[in-house]
């Protein structure tokens, strides 16, 4: 009854303005203290016309000298209520509910809000609307003391009916459409037209590299994901996003989740010597981590946001160090071979100088991670003004079968290769077998880290003779690296005929430090294993070995190998010679590697495609030495058969022919592909070493001469 009489006189207002003005200032239901008589006064809300103290107490004045006849129906049955003293219940409230309401978001549904809001104030009170939210039987949080009159009849519109709140609409609508640029100076707040503002995203060096991604590509994938615009400023380090504000939120929030993630460690290298830098920044992008040298004690800190990266950029930073630990201060074994001389009746003099200088060299294959980028270069012989061809003449001087050349160190002292090779002492680290190997590539050098990157300018300049480049390099040592290649002769072969392995190699450091011309072995352990099932040819090295269901046992291998660089500057490549005195010990020997080749199988016939293959220990120990992990190759590997037309002088008429090998390998720690040609030296003999020297001489020749029956 309550409610139907509050509807009725608001309908009538139009009727009874002067009535109606008077009762709109209070409160139309009033607390039972109203039974007594006395009239309490309520303060109109906001939305309500304001009323002046001179208006209240004309209008009070006018209302007390009306006599009681000139009261209106709907004057009396107020009035009648007041004097009730009743309070009002969920039914009197409910009343004024609408049955729907417009879309949310829509300027009509604000219009509605706005009204139902504006006819709760009214018609309550705030004692009222409170104690109707406690009836609601809402959160006390809701109704408890203190609020304002509109907050409770918010409340009501809102938790009591559903409601969506003005407040929080009104809010997404600025978020969808005001623009706001962020920029490192989180205090300062410029206001324009375009109603955009300025606050900050500092960076620290750790904190951009893991929020870019590989090559910007996390970071790209933010801006398209929050659709905002993000530059970087440099000094200070931040970045600059300007977008939608609901958008800027929400890439505030993923930025600062981003950070709680990252965790650091530091890590000591083996060879406690740092890392160049070139090869920090190659480390942090290869694993995804950041790293940093700390300190000058050989230690690194990495800052990752999982474990799998972190320990991706441990192995790597390792095999930096030990590399780089390898191609610097000494521990090349190199040696030089110098062809013979014109023969007698040859139209060059037999006096002619034969020049070298060092040249900008460009690989077919991609130069080795580790390798310095600033540069690499080869030492070639330079052609003189007489036209007389810089490269050998193998059919005429006989190369490396003929054995008329010398071979010699820095010093220039002639050193005999069939015996260095071929007698090589062993220990009793060394096994009972014994592998001689032939690897095609260029022997290269880089001019450091003060050079500029890209830099065609060599190390040592100017054109001079061989003796004089090779005291250079004994005094200077510069960086240097082995980089493999193949020849056009020994082409891969069809992936049918092709063999998929995986292969892991450990090494331990060398200690000390040995002159350049010492050839000083290192104890290296070797574990390959065999994809037998057959994979098409479309699959990558990786995919087939790695992903490969059915794996041979892996052969492992111990022993000492030592590698002999022999630099040939009047051809076109250089070799390098591998002598591996090895023996053969069961998987029960190194635990660690047993279980790593049971987790390969596991990955490879559960099909869990989406997880990641397990990783090989980085370190272990055996014998009471630590080996280090130094290549983690799968490859495809084909053999071909290469003729060998050796000299009429020669003891035998036949025309022997040689295996090579040819690989095609994808570095799984550094995901880069490369390609190796080698010969193997199958038997000690006589005759099967200067076949093997033949076929060094083919394969390293001209093309145009290797090519030639000649030889």
């Amino acid at each position: 009854m309550v409610a139907a009489l509050l509807q009725r006189s608001t309908v009538r207002r139009s009727l009874f303005p002067k009535c109606c003005k008077n009762f709109l200032s209070q409160a139309v239901l009033v607390s039972p203290s109203a039974s007594t008589g006395q009239r309490r006064d309520i303060q109109p809300h906001n939305s309500v016309a304001h009323v002046t103290r001179q208006q209240e107490a004309t209008e009070s004045d006018t209302l007390a000298n009306k006599s009681f006849l000139d009261f209106t129906r709907v004057e009396n049955c107020l009035t009648s209520i007041r004097s009730t003293g009743l309070q009002p219940t969920l039914e009197d409230i409910e009343g004024f509910r609408p049955s729907r309401h417009s879309r949310p978001g829509t300027k009509k549904y604000a219009n509605e809000y706005r009204d139902l809001l504006g006819t709760l104030c009214r018609a309550f009170s705030k004692d009222q609307l409170r104690n109707l939210l406690q009836l609601y039987k809402l959160d006390p949080w809701w109704s408890r003391a203190k609020r304002k009159k509109v907050e409770y009849a918010e409340s009501i519109i809102e938790q009591g009916w559903g409601w969506p709140s003005l407040k929080e609409l009104e809010e997404r609508r600025v978020d969808r459409t005001e623009v706001i640029s962020k920029s490192p100076f989180p205090s300062a707040f410029l206001l324009s037209a375009h109603l955009t503002s300025h606050a900050g995203f500092p960076m620290a060096p750790s904190e951009l590299f893991i929020i870019l991604g590989k090559d910007g590509a996390d970071l790209l994938q933010l801006s398209i994901q929050y659709n905002v615009h993000i530059s970087l400023i440099p000094d200070p380090l931040a970045l600059h996003v300007e977008g939608l504000r609901g958008a800027l939120k929400q890439m505030t929030e993923h930025i600062d989740a981003l950070r709680k993630d990252i965790e650091d460690e530091i890590f000591e290298l083996p060879t406690r010597r740092p890392i160049p830098q070139a090869l920090i920044q190659r480390i942090s992008r290869l694993a995804g981590a950041y790293v940093e040298n700390h300190g000058d004690g050989g230690k690194v800190r990495i800052f990752s946001r999982d474990g799998g990266t972190m320990r991706t950029a441990q192995r790597l930073a390792t095999r930096a160090s030990v590399e780089a630990s390898e191609g610097s201060g000494g521990r090349v074994n190199l040696l030089y071979y110098e062809p013979p001389g014109p023969k007698s009746g040859s139209l060059v003099p037999a006096d002619m100088p034969r020049d070298y200088s060092v040249y900008p060299f460009l690989s077919p294959t991609p130069f080795p991670w580790t390798m310095h980028t600033s540069g690499a270069f080869r030492i070639r012989r330079t052609a003189d003004w007489l036209g007389v061809n810089s490269q050998e003449d193998i059919t005429k001087r006989g190369g490396l079968f003929n054995n008329e050349g010398r071979f010699t160190d820095f010093t220039g002292k002639e050193i005999d290769l069939h015996k260095v090779v071929l007698n090589f002492p062993t220990d009793d680290d060394g096994g009972d077998r014994r592998l001689i190997t032939a690897s095609l590539g260029h022997f290269l050098l880089s001019p450091g880290e003060d050079s500029r990157p890209g830099s065609l300018l060599p190390p040592l300049r100017g054109r001079m003779p061989l003796r004089k480049v090779l005291s250079w390099l004994e005094t200077v040592r510069p960086p240097t690296v082995f980089v493999p290649s193949f020849s056009p002769l020994a082409l891969p072969a069809d992936h049918a005929k092709r063999r998929t392995l995986h292969r892991l190699v450990y090494k331990t450091l060398h200690s000390g430090s040995a002159h350049m011309s010492d050839i000083s072995p290192s104890l290296v352990v070797k574990v390959e294993a065999e994809c037998l099932s057959e994979s098409s040819g479309e699959n990558s090295p990786a995919v087939s070995a790695v992903s490969c269901s059915d794996l041979s046992l892996p052969q492992y291998r111990i022993g000492r190998e030592a590698l002999i660089n022999l630099m040939i500057p009047d051809r076109p490549m250089d070799l390098q010679l591998s002598v591996f005195d090895y023996g053969l010990i069961s998987e029960e020997q190194l635990p660690d590697l047993k279980d790593y080749f049971v987790k390969l199988r596991d990955y490879a016939t559960s099909g869990t495609g989406d997880c990641n293959p397990p990783c090989p220990p980085a370190t272990f120990d055996f014998n009471g030495r630590t080996y280090h992990l130094h290549d983690n190759w799968s490859l495809q590997q084909s053999v071909n058969l290469v003729n060998l037309n050796v000299s009429p002088a020669d003891e035998s008429n036949a025309h022997p022919r040689t295996r090579v090998f040819h690989e095609k390998i994808l570095d799984l720690e550094a995901s880069q592909q490369s390609e190796l040609c080698q010969l193997t030296l199958d038997q000690s003999s006589d005759r099967s070493w200067r076949s093997f020297l033949a076929a060094c001489d083919k394969l390293t020749a001209p093309w145009s001469q290797a090519r030639s029956k000649e030889i």
